[in-house]
């Protein structure tokens, strides 16, 4: 991987967690060390320390990024020509479906997102904050439309969020999928996730 030219901060940010993700990816986030990383970019390890202050603020820019990519799959949804319910369940299913194609794709990553999770490090707050966000704005399309009840729409959002947390949160996805091969039963996740936004949709209606 090139170094990053001197006197392009943003640069050398991307490049450092760049070559980060790289290393997380193969060799694991646990076993990664600043020298490794440094080494990856070309730079000493005194220097990461002058764009990162630890370890776990290059984990956090990688998650952000990743996080951003899984929103905006979301969000996409929001301009789909269906009912409010159609909407809901395409929002939670495209996140349901982004968590198992970005995170636990990957083991390094999947580390690194279950370390945040479990520690509730800044981006999972946000995290958290743009789905309710974003299902509070279907709630809200629903109430407008007459297909819902008039809710709190941040607080239903919250709500239907905990429901489902079990198909949108990686390291409860991952339980799943292990208790299926425990089991020899085949998964679907995506039906009962289906199945339970129904359950929800009838419930505020």
């Amino acid at each position: 991987m090139p170094t990053p030219k001197a006197g392009e901060p943003e640069a050398t940010r991307k490049a450092i967690a760049s070559a980060a993700e790289d290393l997380f990816r193969t060799i694991g986030y646990s076993k990664t060390t600043i020298a490794d990383i440094a080494a990856n970019v070309g730079m000493s390890p005194s220097n990461i320390y002058r764009f990162f202050r630890s370890k776990q603020k290059i984990a956090g820019a990688i998650c952000a990024r990743i996080i951003a990519a899984v929103v905006e799959r979301c969000r996409v949804e929001l301009g789909a020509p269906v009912s409010a319910k159609d909407k809901l369940a395409a929002v939670l299913l495209a996140y349901h479906g982004a968590a198992r194609r970005e995170v636990l794709a990957n083991q390094g990553i999947y580390d690194l997102f279950a370390d945040g999770l479990e520690h509730l490090w800044p981006e999972f707050r946000r995290l958290h904050q743009m789905m309710t966000e974003l299902v509070g704005q279907v709630v809200q399309e629903g109430v407008r439309r007459g297909e819902f009840r008039s809710h709190d729409s941040k607080m239903t959002a919250s709500l239907i969020l905990r429901a489902t947390v079990a198909y949108v949160d990686p390291r409860h996805i991952a339980r799943l999928l292990n208790d299926a091969v425990v089991l020899g039963e085949q998964e679907h996740m995506a039906a009962d996730l289906l199945a339970i936004i129904g359950v929800i949709s009838r419930g505020i209606a």
